[in-house]
C-alpha cells in the first residue's frame, strides 16, 4: 500500500524530460542566435569590447541553463519549469543587452 502511494507522488519521468528539452532547446535558440550574429558582425568590425560581450552571449546562454538544471533538478515539476524558465529568461534578457551594446556604436551619428 505504501508503495503504491510513494508511487503516485512521484511525478513521470517523460513530464520532467520534457521540460527539461523544451528549456534545452531555448538554449540551443539563444545560443545559435549569437552565433549567427557573431558570423554577421564580423564585416563590420565593432571593436574589442563588443567582441567580447558577443563571444560571453555564445556561452551564458549555456551556463544559465547548467546553473538552473542544477538548481531545480531535485525539485518539484512546476518548481524546476519555474527555475529552467527564470534560467532562459535571465539568458533571453542578457541576449538583448549585447544587441543593444553592439548596435548603438554602429549606428551611432558622431
Amino acid at each position: 500500500m505504501t508503495d503504491s502511494l510513494a508511487l503516485e507522488k512521484r511525478p513521470a519521468r517523460w513530464a520532467r524530460a520534457l521540460i527539461i528539452a523544451v528549456a534545452g532547446i531555448l538554449t540551443v535558440a539563444a545560443m545559435a542566435n549569437a552565433i549567427v550574429y557573431l558570423i554577421a558582425l564580423v564585416s563590420w568590425d565593432p571593436g574589442a569590447p563588443v567582441w567580447i560581450m558577443l563571444i560571453v552571449s555564445v556561452v551564458f546562454p549555456l551556463i544559465a541553463f547548467l546553473v538552473a538544471l542544477i538548481i531545480g533538478l531535485r525539485r518539484p515539476l512546476l518548481e524546476l519549469a519555474l527555475v529552467l524558465l527564470a534560467g532562459v529568461g535571465l539568458a533571453m534578457v542578457f541576449w538583448m543587452n549585447v544587441l543593444l551594446y553592439a548596435l548603438v556604436p554602429i549606428f551611432s551619428t558622431q
